[in-house]
C-alpha cells in the first residue's frame, strides 16, 4: 500500500512538471506564471501558478489574485506534508478527510485574500460557478475550482467579505 501511494505521489509530481515544460513562462512579483495553450484548471504549485491561455485572457486578474493568495499563505507546504502523511497512512480514511478539509479551508482563505485585493465579489462568485465544473484536478496543488461551490459562494457575503473562515 505504501509503495502504491508513493508511486501515485511521484506520478502526480511528474505530471505537473511535464505540464509546466509545455508552458510559456513569465516571472511575476514573487512567483512564476506558467501559461498553457490547452484547457487546464488553474492552480498554484509551489511558487508557480499554472493557468490556461483562455483563463488568463478572460479572467486573469481574479484567478491570479486567488492563486497568489495560495502562494503567499504557503498552502503548498500543508498539502505536501499531508500527501506525505497519506503515503504512509494510505489505509486511514481520516487522512483523506483531513486533506479534503484542509483544501476547503485553503480555498476559503484564498477567496478572502482575493476579495481584499479589490476583485468585485459578485463577478468573483460568478467566476467560481463557471469554474466549478472543470477538468481533473492535481492532487498536490491548490486548484482555483477545488472547493464545493455552494460553500464558497455562501462564504462571500453581500458586501464582498468572507462572513466567517469556517462554515457552521
Amino acid at each position: 500500500g505504501v509503495l502504491v501511494a508513493l508511486l501515485l505521489f511521484i506520478r502526480n509530481i511528474i505530471l505537473v512538471f511535464m505540464l509546466s515544460r509545455k508552458a510559456t513562462e513569465q516571472q511575476m512579483d514573487g512567483y512564476r506564471l506558467l501559461i498553457i495553450d490547452r484547457v487546464v484548471p488553474s492552480f498554484a504549485f509551489g511558487h508557480s501558478v499554472i493557468i490556461s491561455q483562455t483563463d488568463y485572457d478572460m479572467h486573469g486578474s481574479a484567478i491570479l489574485a486567488h492563486e497568489q493568495a495560495h502562494i503567499k499563505l504557503n498552502h503548498f507546504v500543508d498539502l505536501l506534508l499531508l500527501e506525505l502523511v497519506k503515503t504512509i497512512h494510505w489505509f486511514n480514511p481520516a487522512v483523506y478527510a483531513l486533506i479534503g478539509d484542509m483544501k476547503e479551508i485553503h480555498e476559503f482563505q484564498a477567496d478572502e485574500q482575493t476579495l481584499h485585493s479589490g476583485i468585485d465579489a459578485k463577478l468573483y462568485q460568478l467566476l467560481i460557478i463557471q469554474k466549478g465544473v472543470g477538468p481533473r484536478r492535481f492532487a498536490l496543488a491548490n486548484s482555483f475550482n477545488h472547493c464545493q461551490i455552494k460553500k464558497r459562494i455562501t462564504m462571500i457575503g453581500k458586501n464582498g467579505e468572507i462572513d466567517h473562515l469556517i462554515p457552521v
